[in-house]
């Protein structure tokens, strides 16, 4: 029995994940700031040539010659240790910093020398526009703590205020000349500029790293981490993921607080009911059930429910990918399926949705074409449709492309034939590759199934449909729960004793599989 848990909370072995991605975006940062250095670095010794003032010439090669190595070596080692980047960060930084500093200086002393007020006044503005400018761009490129990005900008943003005490107590004349062209109220400026990109540069890191460690965190839910999203739509997600200590596998289903709120006014409520579904699906034990690991609701309302990862195609995407299928692979599928539900209506329990997008095919094990039936009694109040229709909320549940007449009208007395009805509705897209109704609307679909005779699939593919498989899915799709199969073992019978001219088995899907490169991995 699954323990109920309403509270997400980090494990310890989980940590490290920050890190890691600390690692990787900061080579991807640096990378990025590196080139941005050497194309600059490039450009200066150019223009010192261009306008013939090379007194910085050599000064300028240098810092190109740093910025190159340093962002070649980023490029040619893909995955260096964090310690490594921390000190190549200096060795970004730090020669636009030098250069910056050695040019103010030399250009204070030659305005001085010159007497040259123009010319000081310019080197004043430029540096300290130059400065700020390198303390945002570490803060906004380098991923980092507010106490690290601290560490690093507050030294640069007294570096020019230490440079212009010392130039003006070592040179009366740069003190006499500054004197005349900064008075106290620029001065003053002058340093609270200063102090301002300081303060934004650490509290825009400190609001970049609070941002970037919770969503590193959200990628967490209890003792599973999310790897990559595998799918997504209007109701949820759903995201490959790992658990933290086992390494197992699965696959976790999101279904986000917008959707939950939808359903009920009081996300508690409907959280107990969800547990009640959750509990009662985890004691199914069919081999053609999905597996489900655990579920819990997150702090801001979204549901989530972790389950087996499988490895094949849904129905919906098999049809799409590759047209219809023969009758006889579709009779192979659908038996299986029938022991899935089988066991479920045997236990009480009616999916309501039944839908291609809920039925798989995998390779599981050492089989192939082995189905899967997904999305049982969890999401079935809701849950969101694939192509053909939305579910309604409030009004119906499931699917309107695959829905039961008695579902749309609204019946409560909503039984297991419900799930065969659907389960016609799927044969009779695996057959055609269309759905029995096509409508505009979900509203158009519901009607159609409580009121219109469908075709018969055979008149609806150009495939060979056996005759006695045509009859068997117009059993299903009886308007009248009472003119259905009895149950889905019985349908299951008469799939199995349906005359086909063909056979599918085992090794014919293997060859199938194999023949369209879905068993590359194994």
């Amino acid at each position: 029995m699954m323990k109920r848990k309403t509270r997400i909370e980090i494990v310890q072995s989980s940590r490290p994940t920050l890190s890691l991605q600390t690692q990787s975006l900061e080579q991807t940062r640096l990378k990025a700031v590196g080139l941005l250095v050497a194309v600059f670095a490039a450009v200066m010794p150019v223009r010192s040539i261009l306008i013939r003032d090379t007194s910085l010439f050599i000064s300028e090669l240098v810092c190109l010659a740093l910025a190159c190595s340093v962002t070649g070596l980023l490029f040619w080692r893909p995955r260096l240790r964090l310690s490594t980047l921390r000190w190549l960060e200096l060795l970004v930084f730090g020669p636009p910093v030098a250069f910056v500093s050695f040019k103010y200086v030399v250009t204070v002393l030659e305005a001085v020398t010159r007497q040259d007020e123009l010319l000081l006044s310019t080197i004043v503005n430029r540096s300290l526009f130059l400065y700020v400018l390198v303390m945002l761009i570490y803060a906004t490129f380098i991923p980092n703590s507010s106490r690290r990005t601290a560490a690093m900008v507050i030294p640069v943003a007294a570096i020019p205020v230490v440079l212009t005490a010392i130039l003006r107590y070592r040179f009366p004349r740069v003190d006499e000349m500054l004197t005349r062209v900064t008075d106290v109220e620029t001065t003053s400026f002058s340093v609270v500029i200063l102090i301002a990109g300081a303060t934004i540069s650490i509290f825009g890191s400190h609001v970049i790293h609070t941002y970037r460690t919770r969503a590193v965190e959200a990628e967490e839910l209890g003792q599973y981490r999310l790897i990559e999203k595998i799918a997504s739509g209007g109701m949820g997600e759903v995201w490959k993921a790992c658990h933290s200590l086992l390494a197992r596998p699965a696959a976790i289903k999101l279904i986000r607080s917008g959707a939950v709120g939808q359903m009920a006014t009081d996300p508690q409520t409907l959280f107990s009911r969800f547990e009640l579904e959750a509990q009662a699906t985890a004691e199914l034990s069919s081999p053609h059930t999905v597996s489900v690991y655990d579920f819990g609701m997150l702090a801001d309302g979204s549901l989530y429910y972790v389950m087996q990862l499988l490895e094949g195609l849904s129905f919906e995407t098999l049809v799409r990918r590759y047209g219809p299928l023969p009758a006889e692979r579709v009779v192979y599928l659908l038996s299986q399926a029938c022991d899935s539900l089988a066991e479920a209506h045997a236990k009480g329990l009616v999916h309501r949705d039944i839908k291609p997008s809920n039925l798989m095919t995998c390779y599981y094990g050492l089989e192939s074409d082995f189905v899967k039936v997904l999305d049982f009694g969890v999401v079935k109040r809701i849950s969101a449709a694939s192509k053909g229709g939305l579910t309604v909320p409030g009004i119906t549940t499931g699917t309107p492309a695959y829905m039961a007449p008695e579902i749309g009208l609204g019946s409560p007395l909503i039984d297991h034939r419900a799930d065969l009805y659907s389960l016609g509705c799927v044969a009779y897209f695996l057959l055609t590759g269309a759905l029995v109704f096509p409508a505009e609307n979900g509203m158009g679909m519901i009607a159609q199934h409580i009121t219109c005779p469908p075709d018969r699939p055979s008149r609806r593919t150009e495939l060979e449909v056996p005759p006695a498989l045509d009859d068997l899915v117009m059993w299903c799709l009886k308007k009248k729960p009472e003119g259905r199969p009895a149950s889905a073992l019985e349908l299951k019978g008469s799939l199995e004793a349906c005359p086909l001219l063909k056979s599918w088995s085992p090794a014919k899907a293997t060859e199938w599989w194999r023949l369209h490169g879905l068993l590359t991995r194994r």
